[in-house]
């Protein structure tokens, strides 16, 4: 079963639910906001399920915390917390492991796009009969931001004067589409960008990745584990990194023809992927130039080119190299042709390699 041990970051959040546990303090209402892949609906069935558990666990747990060292770089450091978790064994906890937890509710629509107030005023109306089993009886509404303004009204009469027992969980992508009314009546808990530090290490346990690949993954994601979990599965963007650092490994041994054919076959749809291999790669590179030092390096497995790389390039052409990344960037955000933007990058760059002076 899962627990709030189990979540990647959103410490604030889960201190929130932990001390509401522990003070019996539970709201009425909660809006879990956040991108998709944010841990916003396993937050909620966690809490739910932790809601209704009949032998709630303390359990002591550790997560890393990020502290600056003295050279300036993040250095990780655990520190112990404590956190209310469901038990896992009880008659509740096994119901909600399986869905089917009569007094955990998830209300469904018929509509992708929109909530109605239909479904609202069925979910009011069972909100009338009492608990079956337990002190409480919990309705999660997935894609809450969907709720017509007619579906907010009606739920509005409910967040007004709530029975005792109900508590309601919405989970939504912003907060905009709702009314201030709703929003004012309800703990806002909005989801954040995880570290990718901790993202790579949930990657390596997870899905048991290399650092190098766990670290990679977690760039791309911009603080989503969700995200970065999808990306593990997608052969494309897999294929795509190895092509690409295949081709920056061997890129000052490069004649035109090899540049033109590796500029006109990146796809459309993951030119920015490509810009920030290549951005990745030459950070990479720059590091080792300045620290003599592999330990921090995101491609691990092709240390010898960075290595390579590292002595061909000083400073002066490593700043040029990023320059040239940079100006490629704003000419693709630009509409500029992008074959010729890839391909007069990388031209670009391997004249830094060929230079004398």
């Amino acid at each position: 079963m899962r627990k709030f041990s189990d979540i990647i970051g959103q410490k604030a959040i889960i201190e929130h639910l932990y001390n509401a546990l522990r003070t019996g303090s539970i709201s009425h209402a909660y809006i879990l906001s956040g991108d998709a892949g944010s841990g916003r609906k396993t937050i909620a069935s966690i809490f739910a399920a932790a809601l209704q558990c009949e032998d709630l666990q303390e359990e002591e747990t550790e997560e890393p915390e990020q502290i600056m060292s003295g050279t300036g770089r993040q250095a990780p450091r655990m520190r112990k917390k404590k956190l209310l978790e469901p038990c896992g064994r009880c008659l509740s906890c096994i119901q909600a492991q399986s869905g089917n937890q009569p007094d955990i509710i998830t209300i469904s629509h018929e509509k992708p796009n929109s909530i109605s107030v239909g479904e609202i005023r069925r979910m009011r109306a069972d909100l009338q009969i009492k608990p079956y089993s337990n002190a409480r009886k919990v309705y999660i509404i997935p894609d809450a931001e969907k709720l017509t303004i007619q579906a907010q009204n009606a739920l509005l009469k409910t967040l007004e004067e709530p029975p005792e027992y109900a508590v309601i969980i919405l989970i939504a992508n912003g907060l905009s589409a709702f009314l201030p009314t709703i929003l004012s009546r309800c703990v806002v808990l909005q989801t954040r960008a995880v570290e990718e530090a901790q993202i790579a290490r949930f990657l390596q346990r997870e899905k048991e990745l290399p650092e190098d690949q766990a670290m990679i993954l977690a760039r791309f994601a911009g603080g989503n584990p969700g995200q970065a979990l999808l990306l593990t599965d997608d052969k494309e963007f897999l294929e795509l990194r190895d092509r690409t650092v295949d081709f920056l490994a061997h890129l000052s041994r490069s004649d035109a023809v090899q540049i033109s054919e590796f500029s006109s076959g990146i796809d459309a749809g993951r030119r920015d992927e490509v810009l920030s291999f290549v951005l990745m790669w030459f950070r990479d590179v720059l590091l080792y130039h300045s620290t003599q030092n592999s330990g921090n390096l995101i491609f691990q497995e092709d240390i010898q080119y960075i290595i390579e790389a590292a002595g061909m390039l000083g400073y002066e052409r490593l700043g040029r190299i990023l320059d040239e990344i940079d100006t490629a960037s704003r000419r693709l955000r630009s509409n500029v042709a992008a074959d010729s933007v890839f391909e007069i990058m990388f031209l670009k760059i391997r004249q830094q390699y060929l230079r004398r002076v």
